[in-house]
């Protein structure tokens, strides 16, 4: 069912099957090897200390890789995350084998991110998003609400401010989600 593979430093556990679907029972796309290579690099040259997000982990490899070829000062903590709890399982057995460490979630990928402090570097299907926080103390502003186009179109104001609307919906979400 599982095959060990290399990608740059790191040893993974991947599904045997070749043809990448939906029923694989973890997600790795051997194609992607290539943009994986190019994000540590990229993260190398960025040369600065991040929290990095992984919301949609798979099988962990592109944190298993950032953990072994990036620099240890370069990374503050990665965190990973897959709805699928197989994928989850796979993930601590690629960090084990690995001998890395990270933190390990079973979520929603909303709710990974809505609870998270917020990450100066989130990676989501290959798109990365290198951003720096502009509320340092509310590192989950890092998603930006713009209620502008509202105000100029309908000249319309908010009820509540945006703090306690933030929290509103994030305890709207954990009580729809549970």
């Amino acid at each position: 069912m599982y095959k060990i593979i290399e990608e740059g430093k790191a040893q993974i556990k991947v599904p045997k099957e070749g043809k990448i679907s939906r029923e694989l029972p973890v997600f790795y796309n051997p194609v992607m090897e290539f943009n994986r290579t190019v994000s540590v690099l990229l993260f190398k040259a960025y040369g600065r200390k991040m929290q990095i997000g992984l919301p949609l982990g798979g099988s962990g490899v592109r944190a298993v890789r950032f953990l072994k070829e990036v620099p240890k000062s370069l990374i503050k903590e990665v965190w990973i995350n897959d709805i699928d709890k197989e994928a989850v399982k796979i993930i601590k057995a690629n960090l084990k084998m690995n001998k890395v460490k990270a933190k390990v979630f079973n979520k929603d990928a909303n709710m990974f991110m809505l609870e998270s402090q917020g990450f100066d570097y989130v990676d989501i299907e290959g798109k990365l998003i290198f951003q720096a926080c502009r509320y340092p103390n509310k590192r989950f502003m890092l998603r930006r609400p713009d209620i502008s186009l509202a105000k100029k179109l309908f000249s319309w104001e908010p009820k509540v401010p945006l703090d306690d609307g933030i929290k509103e919906t994030l305890e709207y979400f954990k009580n729809t989600m549970d």
